[in-house]
């Protein structure tokens, strides 16, 4: 978020640290079975990768518009095979199928990243 001022305002954007912790930190509140796809200190900030054990992803996504997520790469979003990146990290094809990637911008607030997990866990069928 910017101020009109063009100022960034510290309290409500999260930093780099922040968007590569926040978001794994409140989804594996909500789900301790989730998994972290990829390095947390090695990976792009703003994405998160995860794996929700038991889950059919690209079925959870269709109830969860208003989110960035996304089942597969952005190169290869059209596939419906298992991520060849994810089979190659040594994920099974169910647990390919149970993955999605969270996009985070550098607007992104703390406040939307608990709006994000607690309409992740509704549409999961859990409470927070």
């Amino acid at each position: 978020m910017v101020a009109r001022t063009g100022t960034r305002v510290k309290n409500l954007t999260l930093d780099r640290a922040q968007r590569d912790k926040l978001p794994y930190d409140r989804l594996r509140a909500a789900f301790p079975a989730l998994t972290r796809n990829g390095a947390a200190g090695n990976s792009l900030p703003g994405c998160l990768n995860v794996t929700l054990p038991g889950v059919d992803a690209a079925d959870l996504l269709l109830d969860l518009p208003d989110l960035a997520l996304a089942t597969g790469s952005a190169c290869d979003s059209r596939a419906a095979r298992p991520s060849p990146v994810l089979r190659a990290m040594g994920r099974s094809a169910e647990e390919c199928h149970a993955s999605f990637r969270f996009g985070l911008g550098r607007g992104t607030t703390a406040g939307e990243v608990d709006s994000a997990a607690e309409m992740l866990a509704t549409a999961a069928g859990v409470t927070i």
